[in-house]
């Protein structure tokens, strides 16, 4: 009998930095490691100087996910029980009213090492969804 590979549903990682929101989504989204964010991110022309300490803008996370082959493209309106993908957030609460993004998968968030249901997401947060980057599915003529 072959082996056969295992993979977890997902790795949910803890940011290391407070700007490497984008990393640790990109990382959970695709399933590869940080340090592979990190490699892809050195690829980008113009990329980012130290994008784990000053984060990474959305054209930053969209040009990594290409790159590591997996397109994503942008919506407007999110549907946090059925989407998949990155959440883009401006939050007021207990960051600052900072730009933040995490992880969105069967109806959960992902964010910093916790899992939570997006409501109570939303109202400890104060957050509001601007956008919500998901993978590209079909190729449009």
């Amino acid at each position: 009998m072959g082996h056969v590979a295992v993979m977890p549903f997902v790795r949910v990682l803890k940011q290391r930095t407070e700007g490497d929101c984008g990393i640790v989504a990109l990382a959970m989204l695709l399933s590869r490691s940080y340090e592979d964010i990190l490699e892809a991110l050195s690829r980008i022309k113009h990329g980012p100087v130290h994008p784990h300490r000053r984060g990474i803008y959305i054209r930053d996370i969209v040009r990594v996910a290409e790159d590591l082959g997996m397109p994503l493209r942008g919506k407007r309106k999110a549907d946090l029980e059925q989407d998949f993908g990155i959440l883009s957030l401006h939050t007021l609460a207990n960051r600052s009213g900072k730009e933040h993004v995490t992880f969105l998968r069967w109806g959960l968030i992902l964010d910093d090492g916790e899992i939570w249901e997006p409501d109570a997401y939303m109202a400890h947060y104060e957050a509001h969804v601007k956008q919500i980057l998901v993978p590209v599915t079909e190729v449009n003529p």
